[in-house]
């Protein structure tokens, strides 16, 4: 799942959109689009939105089935898109920022991939003045509001403290939320250490990764980001 627009949410040109790519064996799968939970940060016009902006439309070209989030501030936020096939079930995600963020990741990467057993740095840099960081966490669809970090563009959580899917929000601190300008990173936490796979005993070593590639540590093969595939990531093609 992919966006050409990951700062784009209430710009015209382009409006923000979403594509999921379907693969063999499953071409033909149906996909459902939605946000995995409430963001639940008070102000913003998507606070309790568990579904796609108002007005959005599908399209679908071959394998890749796209999803129009229209030109509103509503396209801000966390999606997924989801397929069933064989008795399996897979769910990806995506993050779309608004053109008015106050905020955004130091690295500009949206996710941000650990291993078991090791903090996390999280920083963002400012994009458009309106106040100091101040930090929330989303984890299983609930607001941490009490989340003791304000006024740190940069912090580092220990291990005990980061769970999978877990989502962080960057607000600024001295304006309202009316314009969606919160910024976003989702954590994934692999169930090995690094450059192991095969949980719990995690024996399995996993291939070299390359541009960007992570290691599945459920099978041992490279996750390879957009415009790259093969065992290791280092074909390039597909461009979006």
């Amino acid at each position: 799942m992919v966006t050409p627009t990951p700062y784009g949410a209430g710009s015209s040109q382009p409006s923000a959109s979403i594509s999921c790519f379907r693969s063999n064996p499953d071409n033909d799968v149906t996909l459902s689009f939605g946000r995995p939970f409430q963001i639940g940060l008070v102000g913003t016009t998507v606070q309790t939105s568990t579904t796609l902006p108002t007005g959005s439309s599908q399209s679908v070209n071959g394998q890749i089935v796209t999803q129009d989030l229209t030109t509103s501030n509503d396209a801000t936020g966390l999606f997924y898109c989801e397929g069933s096939s064989r008795d399996l079930t897979t769910r990806v995600y995506s993050i779309i920022h608004s053109e008015n963020r106050r905020f955004e990741p130091v690295d500009g990467l949206v996710t941000k991939t650990v291993n078991k057993g090791e903090d996390v740095t999280l920083s963002v840099i400012t994009v458009n003045s309106g106040g100091s960081p101040l930090w929330r966490r989303t984890r299983n669809g609930a607001v941490n509001a009490t989340l003791p970090i304000a006024n740190q563009a940069s912090f580092t959580l220990p291990t005990t403290d980061v769970d999978d899917g877990d989502l962080y929000t960057v607000i600024g601190s001295a304006v309202t939320l009316a314009d969606n300008h919160f910024s976003m990173i989702r954590l994934i936490v692999r169930d090995c250490d690094a450059g192991k796979w095969n949980p719990t005993d995690c024996e399995g070593v996993c291939n070299l990764c390359y541009n960007g590639g992570v290691c599945n540590d459920e099978t041992g093969d490279c996750i390879c980001p957009p415009g790259f595939s093969g065992l290791n990531c280092l074909t390039g093609g597909l461009s979006v």
